[in-house]
């Protein structure tokens, strides 16, 4: 308190302390009942006055106090923010050059089936993905024994119900690159791999049910759960396919073994063609990788 807060405070309990005499002097000789109440009045108005002179002279702190309390400007209350939530099965974070081997030693300790799901953003996507209601890995998975592999024709080609016509018959290429290592691929890095990526570990041992644990799908034109564990079902029974990455927009099989002839590489080809998305110029190019590659790779966009 300053200086002239307290000298103001000073002369009004002064005054105040007068105005009670007078008032309790004016009461006690008042003859009527209304001259009493108004002089008792008076004294007890010019008491709370003495009280306040009290209070802010002799305990100035606590008068302090108790005026920043009341006028100092309260702090904004916090918004409670949503908690993001939790992703549903463990996670394995590793540098990207070694996800695969990472992977390869979580396969073979059986706990269940592992996936590589990519960086960061994609660990956010599939997150989103899984807060879609409705998608439950189980349903999925039972709907999927009901479809065709080519299922996803009925909901994602119709622009094009005849993908053979997309792609003109070139000759068989010469060489196929290898690619870049599994579901460490950065498109916006120009080739380099991720500098870490997670790795989940599925509550199964099925190998190709990851799109239905993940809620992968139904966006940019990729299929939906339980069409995409449909089209990788025979994969897997007649070439051994696993499902190594899924990142937020492709899926990365691992295989035994490719087609046996370039007819049959022609006609997967022309199935793969439908299913995801090619950077390639013709079904040559696509059927010369399934049977050279042990690393079939899927994307949308």
């Amino acid at each position: 308190m300053n200086g002239y807060s307290r000298g103001a405070l000073a002369a009004l309990g002064a005054v105040s302390l007068v105005f009670v005499v007078i008032g309790a002097g004016v009461a006690m000789r008042a003859a009527t009942l209304g001259e009493r109440i108004a002089g008792g009045a008076g004294c007890a108005f010019f008491g709370l006055c003495l009280v306040t002179f009290a209070w802010g002279v002799i305990w100035p702190k606590a008068f302090n106090a108790r005026i920043e309390s009341n006028y100092a400007p309260r702090p904004a209350r916090r918004r409670k923010t949503a908690r993001p939530a939790a992703f549903p099965y463990p996670l394995i974070t590793v540098p990207g050059e070694e996800a695969l081997a990472a992977w390869e030693r979580l396969l073979a300790e059986g706990r269940g089936m592992p996936v590589i799901l990519g960086g960061d953003e994609d660990l956010a996507a599939h997150l989103e993905q899984l807060s879609i209601k409705g998608r439950k890995a189980e349903d999925s998975l039972l709907k999927a024994q009901s479809l065709p592999p080519d299922a996803f024709r009925a909901a994602w080609d119709t622009s094009d119900p005849d993908p053979e016509a997309v792609l003109p018959d070139k000759p068989w290429p010469k060489a196929v690159a290898a690619g870049p290592p599994f579901g460490t691929f950065e498109p916006a890095m120009k080739g380099a791999v991720r500098p870490r990526v997670h790795i989940a570990l599925l509550p199964t041992h099925d190998p190709v049910a990851a799109p239905a644990f993940l809620a992968f799908g139904g966006v940019n034109g990729s299929p939906l759960p339980a069409q995409h564990v449909a089209f990788l079902r025979p994969l897997a029974e007649r070439y051994g396919a696993v499902v190594v990455s899924c990142t937020a927009d492709a899926l990365e099989l691992r295989v035994e073994r490719g087609p046996a002839t370039r007819g049959e590489a022609l006609a997967l080809a022309r199935l793969f063609h439908g299913y995801s998305t090619w950077d390639v110029a013709s079904y040559g190019e696509i059927a010369a990788e399934l049977m050279t590659l042990r690393r079939w790779g899927f994307w949308w966009d």
